[in-house]
């Protein structure tokens, strides 16, 4: 299964309403010039498997439902179902995304849970 999350990102941000993409703008910026308010923290809860930390990370991008929507929400769905369709093949499947892609609801991991599949972190 491959993906091309340049394609994915900028065929999203084009259905962003300009609002939106503002605050997507503003808030990559502002995470670059102060990375301890913004990679960091998402670094060090996944590295301590908190789930619920990670969750919050993400808290800022979930309150603008656009943003939301278009880079978690739908990617995920893509996902689940790609996922669940290899899963359907032979073979060992390796499936790697981003990390806010994983924790909450909706989350690859809740939608294939969903399906009755078992999910498990690999450290």
């Amino acid at each position: 299964m491959r993906s091309n999350h340049a394609r994915d990102s900028s065929t999203c941000s084009i259905a962003l309403p300009e609002a939106s993409q503002r605050r997507l703008l503003l808030d990559a910026a502002r995470d670059a010039i102060d990375p301890e308010q913004g990679y960091r923290p998402l670094l060090a809860a996944w590295i301590k498997g908190d789930a619920a930390k990670l969750s919050a990370t993400l808290d800022p991008v979930r309150q603008d439902r656009a943003i939301a929507d278009a880079l978690i929400d739908q990617r995920n769905r893509r996902w689940e179902r790609a996922i669940v369709g290899r899963m359907a093949r032979p073979g060992r499947v390796l499936v790697a995304v981003g990390a806010g892609h994983l924790v909450g609801p909706g989350s690859v991991i809740a939608l294939l849970r969903d399906r009755g599949l078992n999910v498990e972190r690999v450290e």
